[in-house]
Parts: structure tokens; sequence; C-alpha cells
């Protein structure tokens, strides 16, 4: 079954943090240990200002392809000023614990180089959607 993980950068929604987050990231090998994710490889994405990210390219779960599950998940990140991820949140779940984990493996250990603002480093947050599309099969629609 083929499958694609679509992540929508375009449709990013940046503004620099006046606060510091309150939480930390969520490690997705504890929330469900039996289940694995696997991650791809690492892939650098060029954010629209020009900065460059490094991401991780996290797998479709095996068990959600053969579930027939998709769905988009929107993960909210949180960068500290020298562009470390400090908070990652699920603000709009898939509906699926294997798909929104997924998402969040694909920014756990995300780097970016640091949003400048008036010539220092600064916080910054934006929310990522995650979208999560099975192709061909019954009851399957292409995106």
């Amino acid at each position: 079954m083929k499958y694609r993980i679509v992540v929508v950068l375009a449709a990013l929604v940046m503004g620099a943090c006046s606060s510091p987050p309150q939480a930390t990231i969520q490690d997705v090998a504890q929330s469900r240990p039996e289940q694995k994710l696997q991650v791809a490889s690492k892939q650098t994405w060029v954010h629209p200002d020009g900065r460059k990210c490094i991401v991780n390219r996290a797998m479709y779960p095996t068990a959600s392809q053969h579930a027939g599950e998709q769905g988009v998940v929107k993960v909210r990140i949180s960068l500290d000023p020298m562009g470390i991820v400090e908070e990652l949140k699920i603000v709009r779940s898939s509906g699926y614990p294997l798909l929104d984990q997924a998402a969040m493996a694909e920014f756990t250990g995300m780097t970016c180089d640091p949003l400048m603002v008036d010539g220092k480093p600064s916080r910054e947050s934006y929310t990522i959607p995650v979208a999560f599309a099975l192709h061909g099969g019954p009851g399957h629609t292409s995106q």
C-alpha cells in the first residue's frame, strides 16, 4: 500500500514568543513503547524567510497504514533563541494516536537557524500541519 506524509510548510504562522514555554517536549517513544516509530532520515528545510531547519523524516506507521488511518495533525513548535525545540504540542489531533506520535517525531530534535529580531536571537513558535494520506485500497482517497 502506497502512502505519503505531507508537511505543509507554506502555511506556517510565524511569530516571536513573548514568554518562555511552560512544558517540555513529549517523548513519543515513552508514550507508546510497544510501537517504535521509525525515522527515515534528517532533512533540511528552508524556512520562507531563508533560515534553514533540520527536521526528522518520520515514517508513516505500518499499523496505521494497515488500519486505514489517515488525517491531519497540527503541531505547535516553540523554539528557544538558539533555534532549538523547547516545546512540541499537538493543537489538533488526527484522531489516531500513532499518527499523532509520528507527527511529533517529525519535529522532535528539530533545530533551526536562530530568528533574529533587532539583531538579537529571539524565541519563536508556529503551528505546522502534517497530513497523512493513503493511496489506493477500498475506501481511501488519494491526495
